[in-house]
């Protein structure tokens, strides 16, 4: 069984973030054409820092420089590798190659992307960094555009610009606005060289050009759209995920992937690769289908953020690195069953223009791609950093690091035995699924009691829903359910809900046992919003896991 340990005691008191970006001027980073293959190289320059996006909407010229920048950059012709049709194709579709690079032995062109494996927090990261490449470059492009003192404050900005980051961990600046606006208005008003214009929100969706292949979008059409179904209770469970995440994992390989080893005993609740599914299943559209959400603009945002929490887990745990580790699928980069390490290809991120590909190693620092969290940057320690951002104030009966410390009995609905233990402080239903079991994405909703049948469209805003999983997923089922991968949702908010109001007698293990044999109900929805019988799903099984 995994075993939890908590990272350390957080102190409250801490230091504010900078809120002042460094001032630098350094020139553009130039599309490569001196050598075979493009070197992926982040921002040229001194390093500068990544921002919350709400962070960087404070910064008015900032802000302008990059909405400017992501409306050029996503009207870039699809023939340039840095463009953006080019750069989210390398995700997945239409399953090209990009800058020359096939894909490996036993393998073929399906996206090198990796998921469900260890490399899946290492080869984002320069992915993020070649997208970032060409966004300052069409940064620099649109600030020069400008003149005078206007065109000197757009460089300026341009310098220092980096990628923003939505902390979806975060409580709500507004309880109403689960999903911001920033991401969903249809028109913003901006400043170009001729004054202030109105544009379609660089934020909100991607235009596909005619000369550019978007047969295989779902939905069919020449945009990417999203149903997001974000609300108060996934927002806070992405928060009480993200501090586990964050305070329980003490290993990179439990840390980086939601699939499972049997060194963990088949159990592994909290990774930060189901934490970012959530996401991706939460926004749905494009973003819930594998191989095409990265054409949508939302999905920079995301991984920003996922990098974030990444960097942070670096921060806490200085010494821990990648391990070997045998891949359970297969991508354009690595072939099933191929044991992969710190020192393995990221492909297709060439390090340099003769050759050569970046791995987990190479990319273990940010500041190879010259950029750096603000928080990180603070000088306060990684604990009190991660305390700060996303410990609650409340401490009873929630997700404090809290380790797994014994499996409570056998699966949900198929027999539950208590254990011994009278005091627990969390109880989790660990998921375990075949990742590959069904046609595209799919999300695994546990209820306390009855809801609308009818109505799974709803089944996010149900009353007595205790929570919900989605499995990020590739669009065709190719599993026997040997692709295993788990998650946890946490059954201690709703136990402590019923107890408060006389439901239940009190949560020693043989009280919360019979109630749950007795209460607990759970349904699967595909991300085309059909409902799947449980007994069809390869390899699924719920425990109830327990912990002190």
């Amino acid at each position: 069984m995994l075993t939890i340990n908590v990272l350390c005691a957080f102190a409250a008191a801490a230091s504010a973030f900078p809120t002042t970006l460094p001032t630098q001027h350094t020139s553009p980073a130039k599309r490569q054409d001196g050598g075979s293959f493009i070197h992926v190289t982040g921002v040229e320059g001194a390093v500068g820092w990544r921002q919350e996006i709400f962070t960087l909407k404070s910064d008015a010229d900032a802000w302008n420089i990059y909405m400017l920048a992501l409306e050029r950059f996503k009207d870039m012709p699809a023939s340039d590798p840095l463009s953006w049709y080019q750069i989210a194709g390398i995700h997945g579709q239409p399953y090209v190659a990009w800058d020359s690079v096939g894909p490996c032995d036993n393998c073929t062109l399906s996206g090198y992307c990796t998921h469900q494996s260890t490399l899946f927090p290492t080869w984002h990261r320069p992915y993020l960094a070649l997208f970032e490449q060409s966004l300052i470059n069409n940064a620099y492009e649109v600030a020069n555009e400008f003149e005078g003192a206007q065109k000197d404050r757009y460089l300026n900005r341009a310098s220092v610009l980096r990628m923003p980051f939505w902390d979806w961990a975060q409580n709500p600046a507004d309880e109403n606005d689960y999903f911001p606006s920033l991401f969903r208005n249809e028109f913003i008003t901006v400043t170009k060289p001729q004054g202030d214009v109105q544009i379609e929100n660089p934020l909100l969706r991607y235009h596909f050009k005619n000369d550019q292949d978007h047969s295989f979008i779902q939905g069919g059409g020449d945009v990417t759209w999203r149903n997001p179904t974000f609300n108060a209770a996934n927002r806070a469970q992405l928060r009480s995920d993200t501090w586990a995440v964050l305070t329980s994992q003490v290993q990179y390989n439990a840390f980086s992937t939601q699939s499972l080893s049997a060194a963990w005993d088949n159990q592994n609740p909290y990774s930060i690769e189901a934490l970012h599914d959530q996401v991706h299943i939460n926004t749905g559209g494009q973003m819930g289908i594998v191989p095409q959400a990265a054409f949508d603009p939302f999905f920079w945002i995301h991984h920003a953020q996922v990098d974030h929490v990444f960097a942070l887990w670096q921060a806490a745990h200085p010494d821990v690195w990648v391990q070997p580790w045998s891949e359970i699928g297969s991508s354009t980069s690595y072939a099933a069953e191929s044991t992969e390490d710190a020192s393995s290809d990221l492909t297709p991120f060439h390090s340099s223009t003769s050759g050569g590909f970046y791995s987990s190693d190479a990319v273990r620092n940010t500041e190879t791609f010259t950029y750096l969290y603000a928080d990180l940057a603070s000088g306060d320690s990684a604990a009190n950093i991660i305390d700060r951002l996303y410990r609650d104030s409340q401490t009873p009966l929630t997700k404090r690091a809290a380790p797994p410390a014994s499996n409570m009995g056998d699966y949900i609905n198929r027999g539950i035995g208590a254990t011994s233990r009278e005091e627990v402080s969390e109880y989790v239903a660990n998921v375990e699924v075949d990742s590959q079991s069904m046609e595209g994405s799919f999300t695994i909703y546990l209820f306390d009691g009855t809801f609308d049948e009818s109505k799974p469209e709803q089944w996010h805003d149900e009353p007595n829903l205790i929570g919900a999983h989605g499995f990020f997923s590739s669009p065709k089922a190719m599993g026997d359910g040997t692709a295993r991968v788990n998650a946890g949702i946490s059954l201690t908010g709703s136990l402590a809900s019923k107890l408060k109001s006389g439901g239940l007698k009190d949560l020693s293990t043989d009280s919360v046992t019979a109630y749950l044999k007795e209460h607990i109900e759970w349904k699967i929805v595909k991300a085309d919003g059909s409902v799947v019988d449980k007994d069809d799903v390869p390899g699924l099984q719920i425990a109830i896991m327990t912990s002190v």
